[in-house]
């Protein structure tokens, strides 16, 4: 077995668990996710999963990087949830994985807003959308800061899935 097939399925091990954990516990602890952050860019550089990065991954990371920051602004995501999102960035920049995080993320969302919580969700979702375009302005960080302290679905596995099925499918059919 090669080192970047043992690294790599390590890392997504590394992932399934964090997401398990979230599912069970409802937090992504900060122990778990920092050590990615010291290993993704290692990993990136020594053993990039569709050979090196050049410019088109670059501006893929400085973007994914750019929606994280705008994601925890907002507060759409739980701060364990960005500190994962962060290191899956730098590891993954290619367009397979946005896209797949991007239907998962969307699908997921719908999902959760209407399951969770007997649909409260989708209550408050549909208020804040009114509300939105009523006064024409995007919700203030306080208000959003007071909705994201309240309990939350487990939001991990809509960064999770997507990772581990790329690295997989990566994994199996090399380039």
């Amino acid at each position: 077995m090669s080192p970047k097939v043992l690294v790599w399925g390590l890392i997504a091990l590394w992932v399934a668990a964090l997401t398990v954990n979230d599912w069970r516990t409802r937090r992504v602890p900060n122990w778990a996710v920092y050590p990615l952050w010291l290993v993704a860019p290692v990993v990136a550089w020594a053993w990039p999963l569709h050979g090196g990065y050049g410019l088109f991954e670059a501006l893929f990371i400085a973007g994914g990087l750019l929606a994280c920051a705008v994601i925890w602004y907002l507060r759409v995501l739980s701060g364990g949830d960005i500190k994962l999102a962060v290191p899956l960035m730098i590891l993954l920049p290619y367009p397979g994985f946005y896209w797949a995080f991007l239907a998962v993320g969307v699908f997921g969302s719908l999902l959760m807003l209407i399951l969770w919580d007997g649909g409260t969700g989708w209550r408050r979702f549909r208020s804040v959308l009114v509300n939105t375009l009523a006064a024409q302005r995007l919700p203030a960080p306080s208000e959003t800061r007071a909705a994201s302290e309240e309990v939350q679905p487990p939001a991990t596995w809509m960064l999770g899935l997507p990772a581990i099925l790329t690295i997989v499918v990566s994994l199996a059919t090399p380039m």
